[in-house]
């Protein structure tokens, strides 16, 4: 039986529209197909994310190879399972009249003939995957490219999922602009600026919109069919104005293309069919879920859903990920996480409001969240610190969640016990400005219990200390104080006197600050607070130290570091350990501070307590600075940048320490010292460690003269011994990549020396450079 012509409409309008960012997964689907053993491919995914497109695409490429072309079969007419043989005998002109079932008259078409079959949107009709299982079975020449939302569950099935288009990362600090150079790769991006030029053929991607694209880009997920329905907005918004009106994103998603099959005009209506598609008990699942903030485990699912039934939670939730309105998320390694795409948790949020759930299941949520932190709180001063902070990490976005879920309720109990609960683990992770909201906003309301409420002022009050805002702090440490007098409490005393007299050193008050101090340590050693006694010898030694009594000093700190060790909290002993090797470089025991602040960094470094990051890193700076001054300049510099990004401004004494740093390397480096400290702000936290801990082989250090021509260049024009390296290995025509595995530096290290070679030659390519030494007569190399 002859079949009709294949469905030009379909494989014209995907010509029409080119394909961005899929063509490696074209290339291997189309290859797929080709394989011998794969008769049935299934490409799953999400709305919105393509799946239809690239099958589309696909056909078109394959339909030459098969003598009978392809042949598009839509579903998402076709309610009733048992109604899609006969919808696909339909679109194939193969007709019942031999009064047979159309089965049967459609396997005796389709026995002799080459042909592909494109069966998209299975999704809503899953029982009937047996019969096309079966129709490949009697037709060894037909093969099935099927798009779902949920894999078919027959045995012959090759499952590709399609993945969102990629996006941009992130700026790592929010005042960073983002440049259309920077954003342009991202494949999310390019489907954008292609979507508004359909509606706005004047429409680029520059350096004024590059940021709201990435950003629109970033709040859609990636999904294709999202970017281009807000894409079609810029004929009357601007992308600024459009990424300010997508922080709810559905109500602006409804401008699909008119060519689109109805359910996709809309991603409120692709995520409508979706969800029409679950069983009851999905549903409410599926809704539950979406009040879930970015990722989640298993365990805080279950205590959210509080399902009747239990054992049917681990079914329903694989059925949902099956059905690609869950994911698991593949960037939290070492644990099962999962997430939904934002427009998907959106919807799912529309529906547990419309459906009165929300309150109940909030409440769930956020006595979750205060059961997690009473119980990792205390553990985040003992040897399980880092694990603890680790999943705490992980839970950030609950917990916030659930803070302002108390605040809202005016539950300042449950408000005051979350924030000092997680205080310690906000500013072990750098979050201070968070932790001082939490607190001053929990404090607002004194109804909390007398104990509680001292704690709080306590943390309330060293945070404020920390980011230099001293007159809060003292009405914080004074108001503590109050507390614990009125209540007798000998802990509650400590630790206002430990705060009264943070505030008074750095106000540099310093016989108060003792006073106040050899009060607190006494309050303290009254009570099982050993590790705010170990806070206090610190304290005590930074006011010895102060006065000048550098060994009476280092005797408190050795004995706050005992007492660190006994408990195992790693920050703590950081602390300890900066404030020894600080110590040392104030004796001029160069050797023993670099063995004090190279410990403290690989310690700062496990706990990520970029403050005490900050101060080994200055410490490292003024032990180089007499012998080593580039490695000093860029330790300065990497210093500066991580105070910056935590406003974290120095005490009126480690100003003083950091200026005497910089005049020394400057005096040594004179125009260089620019170059070198520019590099340290360049650098990551990880990145600035590695480079203080390395060798000091590997560390940047003045050219010494020699007599050979290449070192005589060299010195001429101001490089360093590894800059040198650098260079000749890029004379060797090698990359960036290349060269960083020849020197075993770091990539981006590698990037920093290459800047800065040619902007010491005045240069701003490799060819350029080249032309320099060539012109020097220095080429073939001489050395």
């Amino acid at each position: 039986m002859a079949l009709p012509g294949s469905d030009r409409d379909w494989t014209r309008r995907a010509s029409l529209r080119p394909i961005i960012g899929r063509e490696e997964a074209l290339r291997d689907i189309v290859d797929l197909l080709r394989a011998d053993d794969a008769r049935l491919v299934v490409l799953t995914g999400p709305a919105g994310v393509g799946k239809s497109f690239l099958a589309l695409h696909c056909a078109r490429l394959l339909e030459g190879e098969f003598e009978a072309g392809s042949r598009m079969i839509p579903l998402d007419t076709v309610s009733d399972p048992e109604r899609v043989m006969a919808a696909i005998a339909y679109r194939l002109g193969v007709t019942d009249g031999n009064n047979r079932p159309i089965e049967e008259e459609l396997a005796q078409a389709l026995r002799a003939e080459e042909l592909l079959l494109v069966v998209d949107t299975f999704e809503h009709v899953l029982p009937a995957a047996a019969d096309l299982e079966r129709l490949l079975e009697q037709c060894p020449r037909v093969r099935a490219l099927v798009t779902s939302r949920s894999r078919l569950g027959v045995s012959p099935e090759h499952v590709v999922p399609v993945e969102p288009l990629i996006v941009p990362a992130a700026p790592t600090a929010a005042d960073t602009p983002e440049t259309a150079l920077d954003v342009a790769a991202a494949s999310a991006v390019q489907l954008f600026v292609r979507a508004a030029q359909g509606v706005r053929p004047d429409f680029v991607l520059t350096d004024s919109n590059a940021g709201a694209i990435a950003q629109i880009c970033r709040l859609l997920d990636g999904l294709p069919l999202a970017i281009e329905l807000a894409a079609s907005w810029v004929k009357f918004l601007t992308p600024q104005a459009l990424a300010a009106r997508l922080t709810t994103r559905l109500g602006l998603l409804n401008r699909g293309a008119h060519d689109l099959p109805p359910r996709l005009r809309a991603m409120r209506s692709a995520l409508q069919w979706s969800y029409d598609l679950l069983i009851p008990e999905e549903q409410r699942l599926f809704r539950v879920l979406a009040y879930l903030p970015g990722s989640w485990t298993y365990e805080v699912a279950e205590a959210v859903a509080a399902a009747d039934t239990p054992e049917a939670m681990p079914g329903l939730l694989t059925s949902l990920i099956e059905k690609s309105l869950i994911q698991r998320d593949a960037h939290r390694p070492g644990e099962t996480r999962y997430r939904m795409l934002g427009i998907v948790r959106e919807y799912g949020q529309e529906m547990l409001a419309a459906d009165g759930e929300a309150a109940e299941v909030g409440a769930r949520h956020a006595a979750w969240c205060l059961a997690l932190a009473i119980e990792t709180g205390p553990a985040l001063m003992g040897p399980d610190q880092l694990r603890c902070l680790d999943r705490l990490d992980a839970a950030h976005e609950h917990l916030a969640r659930a803070f302002d879920w108390f605040h809202a309720r005016r539950e300042a109990t449950n408000s005051l016990r979350l924030a000092v609960s997680l205080w310690r683990f906000a500013f072990a992770r750098g979050r201070i400005r968070e932790a001082r909201r939490w607190l001053e906003m929990a404090l607002e309301d004194e109804t909390a219990p007398d104990a509680l409420l001292g704690e709080g002022l306590f943390a309330a009050g060293y945070l404020a200390a920390i980011q230099g805002d001293l007159r809060v702090a003292h009405s914080y440490a004074s108001r503590g104080l109050t507390l614990a007098t009125e209540q007798g409490s000998r802990y509650l005393e400590g630790l206002a006197l430990l705060d009264l007299s943070f505030v008074e050193l750095l106000h540099d008050e310093i016989e108060d600050a003792d006073h106040h101090v050899i009060a607190a340590l006494d309050a303290l050693a009254s009570t099982h607070g050993r590790r705010d006694l170990g806070i206090g010898l610190i304290q005590l030694g930074d006011l010895r130290q102060r006065r000048g009594e550098l060994r009476e000093a280092a005797g408190f700190y050795l004995r706050a570091l005992a007492i660190f060790r006994a408990t195992g909290e790693v920050q703590a002993i950081t602390w300890a350990l900066v404030a020894l090797g600080r110590n040392a470089v104030e004796r001029g025991n160069r050797p023993r501070a670099s063995i004090f602040l190279r410990a403290a960094l690989t310690e700062g470094g496990r706990s990520a307590d970029q403050f005490r990051i900050v101060e080994s890193l200055e410490g490292l700076a003024a032990v180089d600075a007499a012998q080593e001054a580039e490695r000093a300049a860029t330790l300065i510099g990497a210093a500066d940048a991580l105070r910056a990004a935590l406003r974290f401004p120095p005490a009126p004494l480690d100003e003083s320490r950091r200026w005497t740093t910089i005049l020394m390397a400057r005096r040594a480096l004179g125009s260089r010292f620019r170059d070198a400290w520019s590099a340290g702000r360049e650098m990551t936290p990880a990145q600035a460690i590695a480079f203080a801990v390395a060798p000091r082989s590997e560390s940047a250090v003045v050219t010494p003269p020699s007599d050979t021509p290449l070192h005589e260049f060299a010195t001429r024009h101001g490089l360093t011994h590894r800059e040198l390296d650098v260079l000749r290995e890029l004379l060797r025509g090698k990359s960036d990549r290349e060269i960083a595995a020849a020197l075993s530096i770091g990539v981006r290290t590698i990037q920093t020396h290459v800047a800065h070679v040619f902007g010491k030659l005045g240069v701003r390519s490799r060819h350029a450079a080249v032309m320099v030494l060539e012109q020097a007569g220095l080429l073939p190399l001489q050395e």
